[in-house]
C-alpha cells in the first residue's frame, strides 16, 4: 500500500497495516529464539545477539528514509519490503527446516544410544547439557 498508492489516506492506513504486521515479529523471534536454546548463558548471548541485530534496523532505516525521496520514501520502503522477504520470511523458514531437522535427527536416536549418551553422568550433569541433550526439542 506504501510503494503502491500516492494517495495519503492509502498511505496512512497503510502505515498502521504495517505496523500491525511488524511489531509483532519482534516478541515472536525472541519467544523463538529464547525456547530454542537451552542454558543460562546461551540463552543470553542468543538473545542479546538477536536483539542488537534488531537494533541495528534503526542505523539502516536512518540511511534509507532519505528527505529528497519524502512524501513517498519509496528507496526505504521497498528496502525494508525486501528485508522482511528476504531476512524474516526467509529467516524463519531456514529455522524452521534446521530445527525440524535437529528434532528428527534426536528422533532417531534408539533408547540405547540415549542410555550410553547419559550414563555415568549425574543428574545436574544431565541438566547441564542443556539443548545436547537426547530429550531436548526444537521449538517448530
Amino acid at each position: 500500500m506504501l510503494l503502491a498508492s500516492r494517495d495519503p489516506h492509502i498511505s496512512y492506513a497503510g502505515t498502521f497495516l504495517g505496523a500491525i504486521g511488524i511489531y509483532p515479529c519482534i516478541a515472536n523471534t525472541l519467544t523463538w529464539v529464547g525456547n530454542n536454546v537451552e542454558g543460562v548463558y546461551k540463552r543470553g548471548v542468543t538473545l542479546g545477539t538477536v536483539i542488537a541485530w534488531g537494533n541495528l534496523n534503526g542505523v539502516v532505516s536512518s540511511n534509507i528514509y532519505r528527505q529528497q525521496d519524502a512524501p513517498w520514501y519509496t528507496l526505504g520502503h521497498s528496502v525494508v519490503l525486501g528485508y522482511l522477504g528476504v531476512a524474516l520470511l526467509g529467516g524463519s523458514i531456514a529455522n524452521y527446516v534446521f530445527c525440524a531437522i535437529g528434532n528428527r535427527r534426536r528422533d532417531k536416536i534408539s533408547p540405547e544410544e540415549r542410555e550410553t549418551i547419559l550414563s555415568g553422568l549425574t543428574e545436574e550433569e544431565q541438566h547441564h547439557l542443556a539443548d545436547f541433550h537426547p530429550d531436548f526439542r526444537y521449538t517448530l
